[in-house]
């Protein structure tokens, strides 16, 4: 685990322990040391935003050494990570509900 915090958080009934990363560089480390985790929501730009394919680097990673693993990418833009299973749209008119039910729905699988 990296020196990033955890924080308990309940989303609609289902128990979810979130770890957020401020780099790509923090999350591929925690990755490559055997983070364990069920489902992974990516934004593509992940802390670096002069480099917008910096998620994209985790979620290529995360495939790799956990194949099995969901992985949702997230961006203001409307395309999918070349190695995401599934993508959200930054929307303004997204509603959480949505967003909730597409984590559920992945983590049922």
């Amino acid at each position: 685990m990296t020196d990033a915090y955890s924080l308990l958080a309940r989303i609609e009934g289902l128990p979810l322990e979130i770890i957020p990363f401020a780099s790509s560089w923090d999350a591929m480390r925690a990755i490559e040391e055997g983070l364990d985790y069920d489902l992974a929501i990516i934004d593509r730009t992940l802390g670096e935003r002069e480099t917008f394919n910096a998620g994209d680097a985790v979620i290529e990673l995360s495939k790799r050494l956990n194949p099995k693993i969901d992985v949702i990418s997230f961006s203001a833009y409307n395309d999918k990570a070349p190695y995401a299973d599934y993508h959200l749209t930054k929307d303004m008119n997204l509603s959480s509900k949505t967003v909730f039910k597409t984590i559920e729905d992945r983590l049922k699988q």
